[in-house]
């Protein structure tokens, strides 16, 4: 899991280091980096998240999913049992 989570954050943090030296040393300007943002954000991260995801294994994901259902399902049932609790209140 640590290894799947590595590969999928380590490219991310490497851009993030040059882009900041590209900014110490002004090869990128202010106003380009708006653009630069636009493009990470709305493309290159999802598309790197789908690839990661992608290239799991199967069951890696079946057994996540079932861990994250039964916070879920705690999380939401303690949401429930604090929205009866202010509804009697009032």
């Amino acid at each position: 899991m640590i290894q799947v989570l590595a590969n999928s954050l380590v490219p991310i943090f490497v851009g993030l280091l040059f882009g900041y030296a590209a900014g110490l040393r002004k090869v990128v300007d202010n106003k380009d980096v708006r653009s630069l943002i636009s493009f990470l954000m709305t493309f290159a991260l999802p598309c790197s998240l789908f690839v990661t995801i992608a290239r799991t294994p199967r069951l890696l994901l079946w057994r996540q999913a079932k861990g994250s259902r039964s916070a879920c399902d705690s999380v939401c049932s303690c949401l429930c049992r604090d929205l009866l609790c202010v509804a009697e209140s009032w």
